[in-house]
């Protein structure tokens, strides 16, 4: 079923060229039939052999001339026709591949929404029911703030994905101190689901400044551990470095998860884009967390890297360039 409308497209296309060669022949053919009967014409009016010569000379030549000027209008159609397949298929598949995430996304997000949701009512039932001690009661609190963080997060992502298309989404930039903000940051691992699976190795130099938007660091910097985190095996060291070299601020985050392949890794930051299947994946998320960051880090003037950890994992570099 998916793949029929691609089949119906290459019906056509093969329909349009053979249709195209059969009118091609026929042309080609009726040139032929026209000057062999213009030669036979010739040959029955006119007595004088030399005239006959050239007349019949200067058909041959008008003959060899439509040949090649059918010739060269039918390979300029022809090209003209292939280019617009191309073009007109790799159209079709862009919009059936951003039909097929969006189905996707949607999915993932029923799926995002209702887990932390039911988790919440639970936890609120429960206290709700028993009469708990004072220690369980702080675990149940302590839960359900973890899953409003995560469903908060998940929301802010996807009003910030929406802002993004529609061009509302302003920045206001002040200087930032990143070295406090990313251990402050790291110091609250309840804004990480999965918190269990980290091993932090941090790096941080001190007073690194930036000029920027604070929440979009904010959403850079937790989308980019939640994305280690996530594909992560269970445990896993997760390395953090923040660093300077020539005025220009470096972000790395190291982990020793499941990795990209080559071919993926030029796709991770499209919009919707997710490593797996819905209906199979094991982690979770959108396809909107690294989407979101490259944008925000385009637009602070920095760019993101991705390349292999070794023996196995991803490294993300982001490159803040001074102005």
């Amino acid at each position: 079923m998916k793949n029929r409308p691609f089949i119906i497209f290459y019906i056509l296309v093969a329909y349009v060229f053979i249709q195209f060669c059969w009118w091609g022949y026929h042309i080609a053919d009726l040139n032929r039939q026209v000057y062999e009967l213009s030669v036979k014409l010739e040959n029955t009016v006119q007595s004088d052999a030399v005239h006959i010569e050239e007349t019949v000379q200067q058909l041959k030549d008008k003959l060899v001339k439509r040949k090649w000027m059918v010739i060269g209008e039918g390979s300029v159609f022809a090209l003209l026709l292939v280019m617009g397949v191309y073009i007109t298929q790799k159209a079709f598949k862009k919009e059936v591949d951003l039909s097929t995430q969006q189905n996707n996304f949607l999915m993932a997000v029923t799926h995002e929404l209702k887990s932390p949701l039911a988790s919440i009512k639970l936890y609120m039932q429960t206290m709700q029911k028993h009469d708990l001690d004072v220690q369980k009661s702080d675990e149940m609190i302590e839960n359900v703030l973890n899953e409003t963080n995560r469903l908060t997060s998940l929301v802010d992502n996807i009003l910030l994905s929406a802002q993004i298309e529609t061009g509302n989404y302003l920045l206001v930039k002040e200087e930032v101190d990143l070295s406090k903000l990313i251990n402050d940051l790291l110091d609250n691992l309840a804004l990480f689901p999965h918190k269990e699976k980290i091993n932090i190795h941090r790096n941080i130099g001190p007073d690194i400044k930036l000029n920027a938007d604070i929440n979009a660091m904010n959403s850079v910097f937790i989308n980019l551990i939640d994305n280690a985190v996530k594909y992560s095996d269970d445990p896993s060291n997760i390395s953090v470095e923040l660093t300077t070299n020539n005025s220009n601020v470096i972000l790395m985050v190291k982990d020793e998860g499941q990795g990209i392949s080559d071919a993926e890794k030029s796709k991770v930051f499209d919009k919707f884009y997710r490593q797996e299947n819905e209906s199979t994946r094991k982690s979770q998320g959108t396809g909107l967390g690294l989407y979101i960051l490259k944008y925000l880090v385009e637009q602070h003037n920095g760019t993101i890297s991705l390349r292999d950890n070794e023996p196995k994992g991803s490294i993300f570099e982001i490159i803040f360039k001074s102005s």
